[in-house]
């Protein structure tokens, strides 16, 4: 990891009006959905799939390999840009629905170890010895800052540029 970092946002929104978002899925799910160029989410994420817009960042953190294995992983698994247009409804074999959008996700990318960042994301600094309740969530919104520091651990130093405007200090 490079030792530039990044000023951080003063809100959620990147200098470009664009919003980062975190979403929460086992790794191999978050394999199958870069493969196909999309996001998902479901149960009580939808709502917030909705609310993405066209050119918002995206980061996945995969706490686990496998929804049936539970093996833990605990790494930031992907990241991209959420595509043009609306997000759309799809039922899945099982018989659940979820809201699904298009994704650019980015290439290469590393996968990087959560723990130590914790003590710097502001989404985890406030609780880091109960941080995996934050990350119950399947969808949230997380500050530009978060996004830029995650996306450059995971070997993207010219994404966290644009996250932050490129002002490094």
């Amino acid at each position: 990891m490079s030792s530039t970092k990044f000023a951080p946002a003063e809100n959620n929104e990147t200098q470009e009006g664009a919003r980062c978002w975190l979403l929460v899925a086992p790794l191999e799910q978050v394999r199958a959905l870069q493969r196909a160029g999309i996001c998902q989410a479901g149960n009580g994420g939808a709502e917030l799939l909705r609310s993405m817009r066209g050119g918002d960042w995206l980061v996945y953190y995969s706490g686990y390999e496998g929804a049936q294995s539970r093996q833990p992983c605990r790494l930031f698994s992907a990241a991209g840009r959420v595509g043009d247009g609306e997000a759309g409804r799809w039922q899945l074999p099982d018989g659940r629905l979820v809201e699904r959008r298009r994704v650019e996700y980015f290439e290469p990318a590393q996968m990087a170890d959560i723990l130590p960042l914790l003590p710097q994301l502001s989404l985890t600094a406030a609780t880091s010895r109960r941080w995996g309740a934050v990350l119950s969530s399947p969808v949230m919104e997380i500050s530009a800052s978060d996004m830029a520091l995650i996306v450059q651990a995971m070997g993207l130093e010219d994404v966290a540029a644009q996250i932050c405007g490129a002002f490094a200090y």
